[in-house]
């Protein structure tokens, strides 16, 4: 459930892998445990940057 996967690129979402760890954890009576969606190390750049590719700006990361 980490950025890079679950948003590879602006816009675009896929949940695919989050949502078969959640349906097998809950047919199989598991406790489920998720992750922070923004960390460090294997967020994309993109997510840092604006169109222009410089550092986004307080008001841009929002």
């Amino acid at each position: 459930m980490k950025a890079e996967v679950v948003c590879p690129s602006p816009g675009i979402y896929d949940f695919k892998a989050a949502d078969a760890y959640v349906t097998f954890a809950k047919e199989n009576k598991m406790f489920i445990i998720g992750h922070t969606l923004i960390g460090y190390s294997q967020t994309p750049l993109w997510f840092f940057t604006n169109d222009k590719g410089a550092a986004n700006s307080p008001e841009e990361q929002k």
